[in-house]
């Protein structure tokens, strides 16, 4: 078995993402899955999970 890891492309933007995450910013994340690696939906499916978390605990007016 192999491991297959996605072409991270532009590691400016992947940084970018990164910080985002640790603010709790899931969104860029969750795009960036999306576009780049569609296969991995167990990680796509953890991400909105967080993401839905997040705005449970800290309001839904920051997204409206």
């Amino acid at each position: 078995m192999s491991l297959k890891l996605p072409n991270i492309g532009n590691f400016d933007k992947m940084k970018e993402i990164m910080t985002l995450f640790k603010q709790y910013e899931y969104l860029p994340a969750i795009e960036w899955v999306k576009e780049n690696a569609p296969e991995r939906r167990e990680l796509l499916f953890r991400l909105q999970c967080q993401h839905i978390i997040s705005l449970l605990e800290t309001g839904w007016g920051k997204y409206l």
